[in-house]
């Protein structure tokens, strides 16, 4: 696969054209309740060839309509809103409520599909739903394979089944400090051969070395949320994997042997040809075991090693075998971080930082509003760091979601999401990863996320036991940081210190961080639109996992303030 080739999924030619209207006009008005007609729309749904448009859009799973607070759409009144909804006439389209979800919205999809829809059709929709009483906001449900957004463009190398080298699996009891797999350069230190830098790993091993409080450092005072596929049982995550919670619906998206009992772990995301509509996917596909991969690059201790390779691992699957939407990724975040939503067993393990390796590229500029935005500040207030990938469009970063969310500095604007680019053993940014432009740069880390060796599983459908192959994408990127947050997080606690803010932990990760090569963006073409490039265009760079930790033990802050 080219990296370089954004996503050609026939649903997302001329995507920019509907997001400019994303975030429809708001209102605050009135709500009236009555009976719904769901049924009425199910019977009279039109058939004509004229209503099945080719879509110019990128894929939705609907409409996300946003209730103002006490109207009976925040309060989850399906069938009052149904019935508003069949007072809006718009022409050969038919408004549908299938559920509540998050953050006073209600999901609402149309008859005929919004797949099947012209952008203008389906701005006209969110136009007229703006209008109706009680209607704060409108915005696409965007829907997105996260195999070809935000993760891994290829996997690059066939998965082992039994691993190569020597396991250097950390025994508490022994004191002895692991060592990497032979193929982990991310995790060694950059060297100096003859004037020549390489590999240009973070020296997660330097950190390794370091105590605080006289223990070591290894994250085993962190817990890492993995919001992504789910992740397999492996033995290289031991009984540090939690249960964790399953957002995705649908028995055979889920694939769980025990779907009453609903846990995080990924059973699969494999799909047949045409299985997930509108063609997709193009040819029958085996599961990626995405999160897993992710997931050992955090936190592995077996054959191959993570960077905080003691954090407890929370895995929240919010993909499954057709991909994911914005409001179920929203979800899951939230649920991570410990903020509590009707419907959904409270999380008893919440976690301190929360790794999003997806994304859903919008093409638009200063996306983070609606929906995700909202999702940010109520996970800001529980004050948890989210690691955002970048994306792997080689477009600006700022176009992608959740990544859009990071480095923002309005007074409304969530401070709590670092997001991450790729750089490759060369110490480059690697050819697919997003960028910073000028005016908009959310990116303030750069990680290795090139040809990455990590957890995986063996089976192509079905998990069968664990295995290791490599992986490249932001996706890789991301969990190297949200693994050096985790060591923050434990250095400052055995040190005797306070918890860190997101905002101490992101000062911190920036401690030695040194410059990505051929990262600067001259300018950025899109189409007929040129946008001026930066001189930031990979943040603040590569960080120097020791340096951080160093910091980390020597900048604590008092457990408890003295007495006055």
């Amino acid at each position: 696969m080219n990296h370089n080739r954004k996503h050609t999924d026939p649903r997302r030619v001329g995507s920019q054209s509907i997001f400019v209207l994303a975030i429809a006009a708001m209102c605050t008005m009135a709500f009236t309740s009555s009976p719904s007609s769901t049924q009425d729309l199910r019977d009279n749904n039109s058939t004509r060839a004229e209503d099945r448009e080719h879509a110019d859009h990128a894929p939705m799973d609907g409409l996300l309509i946003k209730f103002s607070v006490g109207s009976p759409g925040a309060r989850g009144d399906t069938a009052a809103v149904q019935k508003m909804l069949d007072g809006i006439k718009i022409s050969r389209v038919r408004l549908r409520v299938v559920e509540s979800v998050i953050l006073d919205r209600m999901l609402v999809r149309t008859e005929p599909d919004l797949n099947t829809l012209s952008s203008g059709r389906v701005s006209e929709a969110m136009n007229q739903v703006s209008k109706a009483q009680g209607v704060v906001s409108v915005e696409p449900d965007e829907h997105v394979d996260p195999d070809l957004e935000a993760s891994a463009p290829e996997q690059t190398e066939p998965a082992s089944t039994t691993g190569t080298g020597t396991p250097s699996r950390y025994n508490p009891e022994s004191g002895k400090i692991p060592s990497p797999h032979e193929k982990q350069w991310n995790l060694e230190p950059s060297t100096s051969t003859a004037g020549i830098r390489t590999p240009h790993g973070i020296d997660a091993t330097g950190a390794w070395k370091l105590e605080a409080g006289k223990k070591p450092v290894d994250g085993s005072g962190a817990t890492i949320a993995i919001v992504d596929s789910g992740v397999t049982q492996h033995a290289d995550f031991g009984d540090r994997l939690l249960k964790g919670y399953n957002f995705i619906t649908g028995k055979d998206a889920i694939r769980n042997p025990k779907p009453n009992e609903p846990d995080g772990k990924d059973y699969g995301n494999y799909a047949k040809k045409g299985e997930c509509g509108s063609g997709q996917p193009a040819k029958d596909k085996n599961s990626s075991w995405h999160g897993t991969h992710v997931a050992g690059i955090a936190a592995a201790n077996g054959i191959v090693q993570g960077v905080a390779y003691q954090a407890k691992i929370l895995p929240v699957r919010v993909t499954g075998k057709c991909g994911a939407d914005m409001a179920t990724v929203a979800k899951g975040i939230m649920w991570a971080a410990g903020v509590h939503e009707k419907g959904v067993p409270e999380n008893l393990t919440p976690a301190d930082v929360i790794n999003v390796s997806l994304g859903f590229d919008i093409m638009k500029k200063n996306t983070c509003k609606g929906i995700f935005q909202e999702a940010m500040l109520k996970v800001e207030k529980e004050k948890k760091l989210v690691v955002a990938a970048a994306g792997n469009e080689n477009t600006p970063a700022a176009w992608e979601l959740p990544a859009s969310c990071g480095n923002l500095q309005g007074k409304e604007d969530p401070k709590n999401v670092l997001t991450v680019a790729s750089s490759d053993k060369k110490g480059e940014r690697s050819d697919f990863s997003n960028y910073n432009i000028k005016g908009d740069e959310p990116i303030e880390l750069t990680a290795p996320g090139d040809k990455i060796y990590s957890t995986t599983d063996k089976g192509k459908q079905a998990p069968e036991g664990g295995s290791w192959g490599e992986k490249s994408g932001t996706s890789m990127a991301a969990p190297h940081i949200a693994g050096l947050a985790a060591l923050v997080i434990d250095a400052r606690g055995k040190s005797g210190g306070s918890k860190p803010s997101p905002a101490e932990i992101k000062d911190t990760l920036a401690t030695g961080a040194s410059a990505i090569k051929k990262c600067e963006v001259s300018e950025h073409k899109e189409g007929k639109v040129t946008v001026p490039g930066t001189q930031n265009g990979c943040g603040k760079g590569l960080p120097n996992a020791k340096a951080v930790v160093e910091k980390a033990i020597g900048s604590r802050s008092p457990a408890t303030s003295p007495a006055r």
